[in-house]
C-alpha cells in the first residue's frame, strides 16, 4: 500500500530489448475491480513514456504471437460479456451461412480473425 492509500504492484527485472540486456521497472496502480493502470515505466533507470512501454510489451510478446488456428479457436470459443450463454462461433453460425473462418498475422504484431459468409 502506498503512502497515498492506493495499492501498487511493482515489477523489477532484467529483459532483452532490441537485442540488448536492460533493467526494467514497471509500476501499476491496482483498483478494487482488479484493473491495473500503468503508473511508471523505467528502462535502465530512465523514465519512459507510455508509448515506449507499449513498444516494449510488443517486443516482449512478439515471440508469443499465436498461430492462426489458435486465434480462430480462441474467437470461436470465446464469449461476449453481454451474452455469456453462447460461444461466439455458435452465435455467428446461427446467422451466417457458408461461414468461413480465417486468420492473419498483421504487420503490427496482432493476429486478426476474419469471418466471411452470407447472412441467413
Amino acid at each position: 500500500m502506498g503512502s497515498d492509500g492506493n495499492t501498487y504492484v511493482n515489477v523489477d527485472g532484467q529483459a532483452q530489448y532490441n537485442g540488448e540486456p536492460v533493467t526494467i521497472k514497471i509500476q501499476y496502480k491496482v483498483f478494487a475491480s482488479g484493473r491495473l493502470d500503468l503508473q511508471a515505466f523505467e528502462r535502465n533507470g530512465k523514465p519512459q513514456s507510455t508509448q515506449s512501454f507499449m513498444e516494449f510489451l510488443s517486443n516482449v510478446y512478439a515471440k508469443y504471437r499465436m498461430d492462426t488456428n489458435t486465434a480462430i479457436n480462441m474467437v470461436k470459443n470465446g464469449r461476449f460479456d453481454m451474452y455469456p450463454q453462447r460461444a461466439i462461433g455458435e452465435a455467428f453460425e446461427r446467422f451466417i451461412s457458408d461461414i468461413s473462418w480465417d486468420a492473419i498475422n498483421g504487420t503490427d504484431g496482432y493476429t486478426y480473425v476474419n469471418i466471411t459468409g452470407a447472412c441467413k
